[in-house]
């Protein structure tokens, strides 16, 4: 057997011997690696996947949502608590970012997606309408789920069921709301606040 215990004169002499090889380079110039890449744009894909009982819950994103100002959005605390609980927490104390996310649940026989995202409207600016790609990169195809449940009918969680060339977005318009959600007609329903979606 051998021991693997390093000795201190041993781990002298290893550093020494790294050292002058490092002399040795730089005197004798070799080449050094200078790679240039183009900056990348885009994340890692926004999905992820869990078991959960005999169900696979798969959360994709429809992506941020950017409320602005928050004072507005969060009752029940002050301008500075806010701004003190943001800064915090290293984020902006001047926009605030929610991450718009959607459950689709897997139950081994139906395929069932929670709430549908902004679609393509650009009302809060573009970084919303990103849920078909963020299904795509999951491997779920649209026209695979079986129903659509909306929690509730604000712009942010009802406005993709629809396409826009007036087609629901899912192989079937079945949705199941405590309400029932309108999908007819040449407008999306209205949200009712830019400030407050939930």
């Amino acid at each position: 057997m051998i021991a693997n215990t390093l000795s201190r004169r041993q781990a002298l002499l290893g550093v020494g011997a790294i050292a002058g090889g490092l002399s040795v380079g730089e005197r004798l110039q070799l080449p050094r690696a200078h790679a240039k890449a183009p900056f990348a744009k885009d994340q890692a894909p926004y999905f992820y996947r869990f078991a959960h009982g005999n169900m696979q819950a798969t959360i994709v994103s429809d992506g941020t949502l950017p409320l602005g100002e928050p004072s507005g959005s969060f009752l029940g605390a002050t301008k500075d608590e806010i701004g003190k609980m943001l800064t915090d927490n290293f984020l902006s104390s001047a926009n605030v970012f929610l991450e718009q996310n959607v459950l689709v649940l897997n139950t081994g026989d139906k395929l069932v997606l929670f709430d549908t995202g902004m679609g393509s409207s650009t009302m809060f600016g573009p970084t919303t309408g990103k849920l078909l790609a963020s299904l795509k990169a999951a491997g779920i195809d649209p026209k695979d789920i079986d129903a659509v449940v909306a929690t509730h009918a604000h712009c942010d969680h009802v406005w993709g069921i629809m396409g826009d060339d007036g087609n629901p977005t899912s192989r079937t318009p079945r949705s199941i709301s405590r309400r029932p959600i309108s999908t007819t007609g040449p407008t999306r329903p209205s949200c009712r606040s830019r400030s407050r979606p939930s």
